[in-house]
Protein backbone atom coordinates (compact mmCIF):
# COMPACT_ATOMS: atom_id res chain seq x y z
CA UNK A 1 0.00 0.00 0.00
CA UNK A 2 1.21 3.39 -0.62
CA UNK A 3 2.23 5.83 2.29
CA UNK A 4 3.97 9.23 1.84
CA UNK A 5 5.14 11.95 4.32
CA UNK A 6 4.73 15.82 3.91
CA UNK A 7 5.82 18.45 6.45
CA UNK A 8 3.02 20.63 7.66
CA UNK A 9 2.93 23.48 9.92
CA UNK A 10 2.37 23.50 13.70
CA UNK A 11 -1.06 23.54 15.68
CA UNK A 12 -1.38 24.78 19.08
CA UNK A 13 -2.87 21.94 21.18
CA UNK A 14 -4.54 22.41 23.88
CA UNK A 15 -4.32 21.66 28.08
CA UNK A 16 -5.51 18.58 29.43
CA UNK A 17 -6.65 18.70 33.37
CA UNK A 18 -4.08 15.33 34.96
CA UNK A 19 -7.36 15.20 37.15
CA UNK A 20 -9.60 14.06 35.25
CA UNK A 21 -7.60 10.98 34.41
CA UNK A 22 -8.10 9.27 37.63
CA UNK A 23 -12.24 9.95 37.43
CA UNK A 24 -13.60 10.01 34.53
CA UNK A 25 -14.34 5.94 32.95
CA UNK A 26 -17.86 6.90 30.99
CA UNK A 27 -18.47 8.57 27.85
CA UNK A 28 -17.97 12.34 27.77
CA UNK A 29 -19.93 14.04 25.42
CA UNK A 30 -19.52 11.05 22.72
CA UNK A 31 -21.77 10.75 19.95
CA UNK A 32 -22.10 14.34 19.87
CA UNK A 33 -18.43 15.12 19.57
CA UNK A 34 -18.16 13.24 16.54
CA UNK A 35 -21.71 13.17 14.54
CA UNK A 36 -22.82 16.56 15.55
CA UNK A 37 -21.67 18.43 12.21
CA UNK A 38 -23.82 16.35 10.05
CA UNK A 39 -27.44 15.03 10.61
CA UNK A 40 -28.08 11.37 10.74
CA UNK A 41 -30.29 11.60 7.28
CA UNK A 42 -27.26 12.95 5.67
CA UNK A 43 -25.08 10.39 6.89
CA UNK A 44 -24.14 7.67 4.58
CA UNK A 45 -21.48 5.21 3.29
CA UNK A 46 -19.90 8.01 0.83
CA UNK A 47 -19.73 10.76 4.17
CA UNK A 48 -19.04 8.33 7.11
CA UNK A 49 -17.11 5.71 8.53
CA UNK A 50 -16.80 4.18 12.30
CA UNK A 51 -13.44 4.36 13.63
CA UNK A 52 -12.15 2.65 17.09
CA UNK A 53 -9.51 3.62 18.91
CA UNK A 54 -7.51 1.79 21.51
CA UNK A 55 -5.47 2.92 24.32
CA UNK A 56 -2.48 0.00 23.45
CA UNK A 57 -0.24 1.67 26.24
CA UNK A 58 -0.07 1.06 29.93
CA UNK A 59 -1.54 4.73 30.92
CA UNK A 60 -4.91 6.11 29.84
CA UNK A 61 -5.29 7.94 26.77
CA UNK A 62 -7.78 11.07 26.57
CA UNK A 63 -9.21 11.27 22.99
CA UNK A 64 -10.40 14.70 21.73
CA UNK A 65 -13.01 15.68 18.20
CA UNK A 66 -11.17 18.45 17.24
CA UNK A 67 -13.26 18.96 13.96
CA UNK A 68 -13.33 19.12 10.30
CA UNK A 69 -9.55 18.92 9.09
CA UNK A 70 -10.33 20.44 5.71
CA UNK A 71 -12.02 23.79 7.33
CA UNK A 72 -8.97 23.70 9.60
CA UNK A 73 -6.49 24.11 6.72
CA UNK A 74 -8.63 26.39 5.02
CA UNK A 75 -9.13 28.57 8.17
CA UNK A 76 -12.59 28.22 8.58
CA UNK A 77 -12.32 26.40 12.06
CA UNK A 78 -11.24 27.83 14.98
CA UNK A 79 -8.16 26.86 15.58
CA UNK A 80 -8.98 25.94 19.30
CA UNK A 81 -11.63 24.02 18.69
CA UNK A 82 -11.56 20.78 20.77
CA UNK A 83 -14.23 18.19 22.50
CA UNK A 84 -13.16 15.49 24.95
CA UNK A 85 -14.86 11.97 23.74
CA UNK A 86 -13.74 9.39 26.10
CA UNK A 87 -11.11 9.06 28.66
CA UNK A 88 -9.99 5.15 27.68
CA UNK A 89 -7.79 3.21 30.70
CA UNK A 90 -5.46 0.88 29.24
CA UNK A 91 -6.38 -1.71 27.14
CA UNK A 92 -9.93 0.23 26.44
CA UNK A 93 -11.08 0.66 22.96
CA UNK A 94 -14.13 3.30 21.93
CA UNK A 95 -15.87 3.51 18.42
CA UNK A 96 -18.23 5.34 16.89
CA UNK A 97 -19.86 6.86 13.60
CA UNK A 98 -17.54 9.82 12.34
CA UNK A 99 -17.54 12.05 9.04
CA UNK A 100 -14.73 11.90 6.49
CA UNK A 101 -12.54 14.71 6.99
CA UNK A 102 -12.81 14.42 11.24
CA UNK A 103 -10.10 14.53 13.07
CA UNK A 104 -8.84 13.50 16.66
CA UNK A 105 -6.26 14.21 19.02
CA UNK A 106 -5.11 11.52 21.28
CA UNK A 107 -2.78 12.48 24.55
CA UNK A 108 -1.62 10.01 26.93
CA UNK A 109 -2.34 10.48 30.41
CA UNK A 110 1.28 12.10 30.82
CA UNK A 111 1.29 13.85 27.96
CA UNK A 112 4.25 12.60 26.83
CA UNK A 113 2.25 11.10 23.38
CA UNK A 114 0.08 12.97 21.30
CA UNK A 115 -0.61 12.57 18.31
CA UNK A 116 -3.60 13.63 15.71
CA UNK A 117 -5.78 11.28 13.59
CA UNK A 118 -7.99 11.85 10.92
CA UNK A 119 -10.28 9.37 8.59
CA UNK A 120 -10.96 9.96 4.58
CA UNK A 121 -12.62 8.66 2.03
CA UNK A 122 -10.08 7.10 -0.55
CA UNK A 123 -10.29 8.13 -4.31
CA UNK A 124 -11.64 5.71 -6.77
CA UNK A 125 -8.36 6.33 -8.90
CA UNK A 126 -6.13 5.27 -5.77
CA UNK A 127 -7.64 2.02 -5.75
CA UNK A 128 -10.54 2.64 -3.19
CA UNK A 129 -12.17 -0.94 -4.14
CA UNK A 130 -9.21 -2.13 -2.60
CA UNK A 131 -9.04 0.46 0.21
CA UNK A 132 -12.13 2.30 0.76
CA UNK A 133 -10.23 4.63 3.42
CA UNK A 134 -7.12 6.90 4.25
CA UNK A 135 -5.79 7.66 7.77
CA UNK A 136 -4.03 10.51 7.75
CA UNK A 137 -1.94 10.24 11.39
CA UNK A 138 0.40 13.28 12.73
CA UNK A 139 2.93 14.06 14.86
CA UNK A 140 2.08 16.98 16.75
CA UNK A 141 4.90 16.62 19.26
CA UNK A 142 6.96 19.56 18.85
CA UNK A 143 9.30 19.72 21.72
CA UNK A 144 12.75 19.56 22.75
CA UNK A 145 14.36 17.16 22.83
CA UNK A 146 11.98 16.02 19.25
CA UNK A 147 10.31 12.61 20.05
CA UNK A 148 9.45 10.14 16.29
CA UNK A 149 6.33 8.46 16.16
CA UNK A 150 6.70 4.41 15.08
CA UNK A 151 3.86 3.62 12.69
CA UNK A 152 3.24 -0.20 12.45
CA UNK A 153 1.13 -0.33 9.65
CA UNK A 154 1.04 -3.76 8.62
CA UNK A 155 2.69 -7.31 10.05
CA UNK A 156 6.11 -6.60 9.01
CA UNK A 157 5.39 -2.81 7.89
CA UNK A 158 7.06 0.21 9.94
CA UNK A 159 8.24 3.64 9.78
CA UNK A 160 8.56 6.74 11.47
CA UNK A 161 6.84 9.95 11.91
CA UNK A 162 9.23 12.53 12.81
CA UNK A 163 7.78 16.08 15.01
CA UNK A 164 5.56 18.35 12.85
CA UNK A 165 4.95 15.29 9.89
CA UNK A 166 2.07 13.75 8.62
CA UNK A 167 1.94 10.45 7.02
CA UNK A 168 -1.21 9.02 4.85
CA UNK A 169 -1.79 5.49 4.53
CA UNK A 170 -4.77 3.64 2.65
CA UNK A 171 -6.74 0.96 4.36
CA UNK A 172 -9.17 -1.53 4.15
CA UNK A 173 -12.20 -2.21 6.89
CA UNK A 174 -10.98 -3.47 10.38
CA UNK A 175 -6.86 -3.40 9.40
CA UNK A 176 -5.39 -2.29 12.79
CA UNK A 177 -3.10 0.76 12.59
CA UNK A 178 -0.71 1.37 15.87
CA UNK A 179 1.32 4.06 16.90
CA UNK A 180 4.70 3.98 19.61
CA UNK A 181 6.57 6.18 21.27
CA UNK A 182 10.06 6.92 20.78
CA UNK A 183 11.13 4.12 22.50
CA UNK A 184 8.70 1.97 21.04
CA UNK A 185 6.09 1.42 23.28
CA UNK A 186 2.68 1.17 22.10
CA UNK A 187 0.39 3.89 22.46
CA UNK A 188 -2.70 3.68 20.58
CA UNK A 189 -4.64 1.52 17.98
CA UNK A 190 -6.72 2.66 15.02
CA UNK A 191 -9.17 0.98 12.54
CA UNK A 192 -12.12 1.79 10.37
CA UNK A 193 -14.92 0.27 9.17
CA UNK A 194 -18.18 0.70 7.11
CA UNK A 195 -20.49 3.03 8.42
CA UNK A 196 -24.05 1.19 8.81
CA UNK A 197 -26.91 3.42 9.88
CA UNK A 198 -28.17 0.83 12.50
CA UNK A 199 -25.54 1.02 14.67
CA UNK A 200 -26.52 5.16 15.88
Amino acid sequence: SDVYKRQVSTQSTGSLSTAMFGSLTTFLLATLALVAAQPPSERSQDTACTIRIRAAGSEPLAVYFVGNQTLANSGDLEPDFEKLVQVLEPGEAMEHTTMFHHSFVVRSGSHQFRAKISAWKNAKDQGSDRWPYKLMFRNIMAESPHKPIELKHSTNGYLWIEPEQEVWHKTDVRHEFTLRDQNKKPKVSVTLGHYAKDEL
